[in-house]
């Protein structure tokens, strides 16, 4: 049971992260087209949070 709710929650996770994932890409690709320079904090949110690597959680 425990392993199941955890695992409930996990997609979940994923689920908000791939949102927020996509609404970072927006802004990205908007201040790419202004020429927008993004707050480095910004950037590294962006950086720290990349799909591409594992997630070991």
């Amino acid at each position: 049971m425990f392993t199941a709710v955890r695992a409930a929650s996990r997609r979940e996770g994923i689920a908000i992260r791939s949102a927020l994932r996509t609404g970072r890409l927006e802004k990205l690709k908007m201040a790419e087209i202004l020429r927008e320079n993004l707050s480095f904090e910004y950037l590294l949110s962006c950086w720290v949070d990349n799909p591409a690597k594992a997630d070991d959680h």
